[in-house]
């Protein structure tokens, strides 16, 4: 069943968003291929250039995608980025790590501050204290041991939960 058609332009073998995200009015899709859409401005079944929807060109399939106080955090298979803006006429993507640092799909949560898996164990990110800047930490030393030994046996993680009233992730 459909609750409503989200067509964007792309052919039918395309449209298939992998992550979903509003910010600033905007409904925003990510999919496969690194490509990031977003809808017109208080219109989020329009995807036309003149109710003010837009592309952008994230590099890597998109793994992720969450919304902070300031910006949308576009998490991909072997980068971050993120992009801020009030509209199409001023949202700009920026990076925030360089293309050797991802994080693994379906394990972006928001917790306080932005957390993900990466290939170095459980990561945070937190605004620094000029706008815009990013900071990437970690946040399991004691576990990353573990998460390595997984990791060089070929698992995968599948997901990750957040539990609100413990602030856990």
């Amino acid at each position: 069943a459909v609750i409503a058609p989200i067509q964007t332009g792309l052919d039918a073998a395309q449209e298939k968003p992998t992550h979903i995200a509003v910010l600033s009015e905007h409904l925003f899709l990510g999919y496969r291929g690194g490509h990031l859409t977003n809808s017109g401005t208080g219109l989020p079944l329009s995807f036309d250039a003149v109710d003010g929807a837009a592309t952008h060109g994230i590099g890597s399939d998109i793994t992720g995608l969450g919304v902070t106080k300031t910006a949308l955090i576009v998490l991909a298979d072997d980068r971050i980025s993120y992009l801020a803006g009030n509209d199409s006429t001023d949202f700009v993507v920026k990076e925030i790590s360089d293309a050797e640092t991802g994080g693994f799909a379906d394990t972006f949560q928001i917790v306080g501050n932005p957390v993900y898996l990466d290939n170095r164990g459980v990561r945070d990110l937190s605004a620094t204290e000029r706008f815009g800047n990013w900071r990437i930490g970690a946040v399991t030393e004691m576990v990353e041991p573990l998460i390595r030994v997984k990791r060089d046996q070929g698992l995968t993680a599948v997901g990750s939960v957040k539990v609100r009233s413990r602030d856990q992730y």
